[in-house]
């Protein structure tokens, strides 16, 4: 279990496929062609990335600093695809397949992870910006701040922020 989505319902769908799965799988041709170790390289920076951090989207973890130069692991995802076409159409598409990889990332993590998604273009774009958060350090941590404020402020004795994430995590883990 990794990747879910909260829909407005409260209810939690478990999310299990790759997404575009056609596109994807033409675009990682593409990368194993040009350089059979980038892909295993570029899962490895983006599983770093996730297990240091409590969100993350995919030009949080591929651009180096402000603006949009990405880390050199990266690179070999626009040079794949660059044909010699339209080099704005190489960087949307090469942005595209960066969300891609991320997703199989997210879907093969052994903890649990919850998205959002928005258009980035809504006029030019079927592909959305995902945001990902870690249920367990990002979701149920601001739930165990809260529920320890209120708490404290009630005068009750209160395990701690963290102790409280932990058992909503343990809660969530096992229903």
């Amino acid at each position: 279990m990794s990747l879910f989505r909260f829909t407005v319902t409260s209810t939690t769908i478990e999310v299990t496929h790759q997404a575009r799965p056609a596109q994807y799988t033409n675009w990682l041709l593409d990368l194993n062609g040009y350089d059979h170790t980038a892909h295993r390289e570029i899962k490895r920076a983006m599983h770093a990335y996730l297990d240091n951090n409590r969100t993350a989207t995919a030009r949080d973890i591929a651009v180096e600093g402000p603006g949009d130069m990405w880390y050199p692991v990266f690179w070999p995802i626009h040079d794949c695809l660059d044909y010699g076409g339209d080099p704005q159409e190489v960087r949307r598409n090469a942005g595209k397949f960066l969300g891609l990889i991320l997703w199989e990332v997210m879907l093969a993590r052994n903890d649990e992870w919850q998205f959002t998604k928005y258009p980035k273009d809504m006029e030019n774009e079927d592909f959305y910006v995902t945001h990902y958060y870690s249920i367990p350090r990002y979701i149920h941590a601001a739930i165990g701040e809260r529920q320890h404020q209120n708490r404290l402020r009630h005068g009750r004795t209160s395990p701690g922020p963290e102790e409280l994430a932990r058992q909503l995590t343990q809660k969530w883990r096992h229903g």
